[in-house]
């Protein structure tokens, strides 16, 4: 489907578009008046702004903080034993407990953090941030108590193994070196710039594996003096723990009620989807309408040129002449000159529809448009309802009748009194008496007659005949629709001629196309068709 396609069918059928968004608009209304909404509890948030050590902006860490105080900060502060700490310090019991939220963010360097307690008064939002920030520390605090018994523990093993091996080391120097151990041990210890005991001189000639006994003995007495140094201090932070933070700032408490839920989302919600039903509706309406409703398909579905487009007319007019001067009677005068143009027009055209009654006002018409141009024009009327052809006095602008001239009150002969008359060949001259002049001088009418009364149409050879002998120019017969009556098919067989009338959205293009084959089976052709557009 092209976007031609869509812009047609929003033009054609404007009027549900409108009616959908309006009906949108509507239901958004109702929406906003039935809609419940409870305005939610009011809410306070306090901000406590904490300092730690972070590592600077190359990755290196600061001295002596442990590395679980570096990493994990929002795990730390927002695990449940933190927060239920929290809350037991503040000593805050029944529904304010439970309405108490906690938060935690940073910045971007990792050294300052938030802390954040939210509740429904600012009293308890404030407590309830200082005993967050409290059992915070007290979480860092833990970590680094942990951390030194972890560490304690570890320099008392690795103490063991190392006096383990010195006694060892000195063993096997007592027995390679008698006394030398005595004499390390008894000896002044140098030491050098990072406070590390350094080897004592030997003398020349000392053999090279006391030497490395020597050196191993000295190295071994360093490491237990640095585990016993870790092991103090450890010792001193477990005891007392450091929590590596201090509070910068506690932010007064801040309003954070939320309001109520915007329309904004529903609204477009609804805009969307009417819009959308205004589009698809119209659409759909076109893709599941096979009706004809252009001229484009009524040309390709009658296999015919359509001749001219006839404006839509008001339904209490189609049974009357167009007014003169209006867009419809011009429609008409164009088909006839049209017609004329073609230079293909016959002395007899039969005026016919797939379905429905639409030929009678063209036919009635056409034939005042072509006697209008000059030709002398008999109009032949097939069905009694077709009666209102005897006052073919224009209609006013109000749909009273004009008053030029008085109706005919004699209808003489009937159409199919002179098929009867022309198939017995005692026309003779009857035919005058069945030609109604009307209030235009060029136009006659031949009344329908009865509506119980049986065609004969083996006499409208004859008698088409009889009436361009007559001094008729063209014969336009308002034929009855081709696939409702038998008689229309005969009717184009004999005239051999049919001008096609149809109403947009009245007639399917199968059904247009069923009436061309038709038609063409019965060796007649089509002329053209006249479209009438529309209903009012």
């Amino acid at each position: 489907m092209e976007f031609a396609d869509v812009v047609k069918s929003l033009r054609l059928h404007w009027r549900i578009s409108v009616a959908i968004v309006l009906l949108a608009g509507l239901a958004f209304a109702l929406f906003l008046i039935t809609r419940k909404q409870v305005q939610p509890s009011n809410r306070y948030r306090v901000d406590v702004q904490v300092l730690v050590p972070a590592a600077d902006s190359k990755g290196v860490r600061p001295a002596g903080v442990p590395a679980p105080l570096l990493q994990g900060q929002a795990q730390q502060a927002l695990s449940p034993n933190t927060e239920n700490d929290a809350l037991d310090r503040s000593q805050i019991a029944g529904n304010k407990r439970t309405s108490i939220e906690f938060g935690f963010s940073s910045n971007q360097t990792n050294d300052i953090l938030t802390l954040t307690a939210t509740a429904n008064d600012r009293s308890t939002a404030n407590i309830a941030a200082r005993a967050f920030e409290a059992a915070y520390a007290a979480t860092r605090q833990k970590t680094v108590a942990d951390g030194a018994t972890s560490g304690r523990a570890a320099a008392q093993a690795a103490l063991t193994t190392l006096e383990a091996s010195l006694s060892s080391a000195e063993s096997q120097l007592e027995t390679k070196s008698p006394g030398l151990v005595k004499k390390l041990k008894g000896g002044v210890v140098s030491t050098d710039k990072n406070g590390n005991a350094v080897t004592p001189a030997l003398p020349d000639g000392t053999p090279s594996d006391v030497m490395l006994l020597v050196v191993q003995r000295q190295a071994l007495l360093n490491q237990i003096q640095a585990v016993q140094n870790t092991y103090a201090q450890d010792t001193i932070t477990a005891l007392i723990p450091n929590a590596f933070a201090g509070i910068v700032e506690v932010n007064p408490p801040i309003q954070t009620t939320p309001g109520l839920p915007s329309p904004l989302i529903p609204a477009l919600l609804f805009v969307a989807v009417g819009l959308a039903l205004a589009i698809a509706v119209p659409v759909l309406m076109d893709r599941m309408d096979h009706s004809i409703r252009t001229a484009k398909t009524a040309g390709n579905a009658f296999d015919a040129t359509v001749l001219a487009s006839i404006p839509p007319t008001s339904r209490r007019f189609r049974r009357a002449l167009t007014v003169p001067g209006s867009a419809p009677d011009s429609a008409y005068r164009a088909l006839a000159a049209t017609s004329i143009a073609t230079d293909r027009l016959p002395q007899a055209i039969v005026v016919m529809a797939p379905t429905g009654i639409v030929q009678d006002t063209v036919a009635a018409n056409f034939a005042a448009a072509l006697a209008g141009l000059g030709l002398r024009v008999a109009l032949v009327a097939t069905d009694p309802r077709q009666s209102w052809f005897l006052d073919t006095r224009p209609e006013n602008g109000d749909g009273t009748n004009g008053a030029a001239t008085a109706p005919p009150t004699d209808a003489g002969l009937s159409f199919p009194e002179l098929l009867d008359l022309a198939h017995r060949g005692r026309l003779n001259g009857a035919l005058p008496r069945g030609l109604v002049k009307t209030r235009m001088n060029n136009l006659l009418v031949m009344p329908p007659g009865d509506e119980s009364r049986e065609f004969n149409l083996d006499g409208l050879r004859p008698l088409l005949e009889a009436l361009s002998a007559g001094g008729v120019d063209v014969t336009v017969i308002a034929g009855p629709a081709l696939l409702e009556d038998p008689n229309a098919t005969i009717l184009a067989w004999t005239t051999r001629c049919v001008l096609w009338a149809c109403e947009t959205g009245e007639i399917s293009e199968g059904e247009a196309k069923e009436a061309a084959a038709r038609l063409a089976l019965a060796g007649a052709a089509s002329f053209g068709v006249a479209m009438v557009n529309g209903k009012t």
